[in-house]
């Protein structure tokens, strides 16, 4: 009887895990990544076993600006298929939502792994092509602006210098000129 109980219990939760997953899939088509999210969530409690439901709970985390969630939920689903078809997917995925975030260098990584495992994917090839030429402008103006804040700095140190030197020299005529004021004190100081 025992088994029974649990049989039933175990399609009820199914069935509720189902209805959760096709409520959420409509919840994703209408753009409603919040509630998506959560009825993917409550469709994982009931069946965790499901890859599906990872992937799709990531995307809906993808679509509603949650970043890291979706990272972490795509690799998730990598750990639990075999597929070399969905590891790409989802090394696909993990690399457009990267360089939507423009994380050139990790996006770059990202297709190259989706690529390793579907060398044919047309989207990855091209979106690789694309990282990698925004991961190379992006290090250009990151050494064009270190360029310039050495020259900055290197104007900032000569300034410092040349301040040190006009003061050094205004000093001196100073003490020149106290000089002279000495002098001519002493040559015109009267005689006793």
């Amino acid at each position: 009887m025992r088994y029974i109980w649990v049989i039933l219990i175990s399609f009820l939760l199914m069935g509720s895990s189902i209805e959760d997953a096709r409520k959420a899939n409509e919840a994703y088509d209408e753009g409603n990544y919040e509630q998506a999210i959560s009825l993917y969530k409550k469709a994982i409690d009931a069946n965790p076993e499901n890859p599906k439901l990872y992937f799709n709970l990531a995307s809906a985390l993808a679509q509603s600006g949650q970043t890291e969630g979706a990272i972490r939920t795509f690799e998730q689903y990598k750990s639990m298929t075999n597929s070399a078809e969905e590891k790409a997917k989802a090394n696909y995925n993990i690399g457009k939502v990267l360089s939507d975030n423009k994380k050139w260098d990790k996006a770059v990584d990202y297709f190259k792994k989706s690529l390793r495992y579907m060398a044919g994917d047309e989207d990855a090839k091209h979106n690789f092509e694309l990282a990698k030429k925004k991961q190379e402008e992006q290090k250009k103006k990151k050494k064009k602006t270190n360029n310039s804040k050495r020259i900055t700095s290197k104007t900032k140190i000569n300034n410092k210098t040349n301040s040190k030197i006009n003061k050094t020299s205004r000093t001196s005529r100073k003490t020149n000129r106290i000089s002279k004021i000495k002098i001519s004190r002493t040559s015109n100081s009267p005689k006793r």
